[in-house]
């Protein structure tokens, strides 16, 4: 059976306290600038549905990260959601949804809003995503 690791506990806690409560957190990093600065206080909302375009908090190897769904998919029955920072140029390694803590409702007490426009560039890169690697 495989060891839990400190990750995997502080993520388990961290669900636990969150529930179905919002928590605040703070950012860390440039990578969702312009729409996310680096400080900037994070209202993180668990939902049950994800759109892409919407930005969200999940559990990686590294710790919590921000970056913005481009979409999901199924594989050997596990859901996977798909991301990328906002300053990035390829989707990041692929996250089960089990790990994603919320999406991102308001950025220093302002609430965050994402344009339909966002939205259909995310699921552009998405389908690139799928037709650069999936239909190879």
């Amino acid at each position: 059976m495989a060891q839990t690791t400190s990750i995997q506990k502080i993520h388990r806690a961290v669900r636990r306290l969150t529930g179905s409560e919002p928590v605040t957190v703070t950012a860390r990093g440039d990578c969702m600038v312009p729409w996310i600065e680096n400080g900037a206080r994070l209202q993180v909302t668990p939902v049950r549905f994800y759109w892409p375009g919407d930005v969200i908090v999940f559990q990686s190897a590294s710790g919590l990260r921000v970056h913005r769904m481009i979409g999901f998919y199924r594989r050997r029955g596990i859901a996977k959601v798909l991301t990328r920072a906002d300053s990035g140029y390829r989707p990041d390694a692929a996250v089960p949804l089990q790990c994603v803590l919320g999406k991102v409702t308001s950025v220093n007490d302002m609430p965050l809003s994402i344009p339909l426009k966002t939205r259909i560039i995310s699921v552009g890169h998405f389908t690139q995503f799928v037709l650069d690697y999936v239909i190879v």
